[in-house]
């Protein structure tokens, strides 16, 4: 939750955090595989005693999505969790600020408003320079 929450204070307006976790399922039954195994014995030999020691929540040997989503967003001030992707062993998530946060900085003149940009097209007919 610290983290989460030293990422919103230091994060522009706009931007995006995007966190690579471990793949976990939110049920400890579905993790329960080869790759699984190998992920519990890293976290509970690592992850979880150093949380411990600076006084954080330990997760647990796997934080699935929702834990994870639980943390980021309501402990750490973001506004939306999304998982923007997934491979066999971690997965993607982007954590953005709230809409109401960002429409605060597009109307202070932080951010440029959302304008959808025309794809350029090639000019054949332009001449290559002489």
């Amino acid at each position: 939750m610290g983290a989460a929450k030293h990422v919103r204070e230091t994060l522009a307006k706009s931007g995006t955090w995007m966190i690579v976790e471990p793949f976990a399922a939110d049920s400890p039954e579905k993790n329960h595989n080869p790759v699984g195994r190998v992920f519990y014995s890293a976290s509970t030999m690592l992850c979880v005693p150093h949380s411990l020691s600076q006084g954080g929540p330990a997760l647990g040997a796997q934080a699935g999505e929702a834990r994870l989503r639980e943390v980021v967003v309501k402990g750490g001030g973001f506004g939306s969790l999304r998982r923007a992707t997934e491979m066999p062993f971690n997965i993607v998530l982007e954590a953005r600020p709230c809409r109401a946060c960002r429409r605060d900085a597009e109307a202070r003149g932080h951010l440029p408003t959302r304008r959808r940009r025309r794809p350029r097209l090639p000019r054949p007919w332009r001449r290559a320079s002489r």
